[in-house]
């Protein structure tokens, strides 16, 4: 799976399970911009608002490279970290089934 990819599954599922307020990204300018899928520039930028990922230190996010266990286990920590800390202002806190975590998924 490519880190856009992730990124994306791992945006959609928190911003769905946390019952996240829509927000209003200030675009950040991504230097690898055009390597992105643009149904995923989107999610790759509130990833970068919600504080999930960041960029390289050349500006650049290296969508098309395969995710490592390490990034996804970053992500996933900074995403649980987010969804914490604006409990409060999701509407549900219900804990997802894994079946019904798979099916945000697919």
């Amino acid at each position: 799976m490519t880190r856009e990819a992730f990124t994306n599954v791992l945006v959609r599922a928190m911003e769905v399970h946390g019952n996240l307020s829509m927000i209003k990204p200030v675009v950040i300018e991504i230097a690898d911009q055009n390597q992105l899928t643009v149904e995923y520039s989107g999610s790759i930028q509130r990833a970068l608002q919600y504080g999930l990922v960041k960029l390289n230190s050349d500006g650049t996010f290296h969508p098309k490279d395969e995710m490592t266990r390490a990034d996804a286990a970053e992500q996933i920590y900074h995403a649980i970290a987010y969804l914490k800390a604006h409990q409060a202002t999701a509407a549900s806190t219900e804990t997802l089934s894994y079946t019904e975590g798979v099916q945000l998924i697919d």
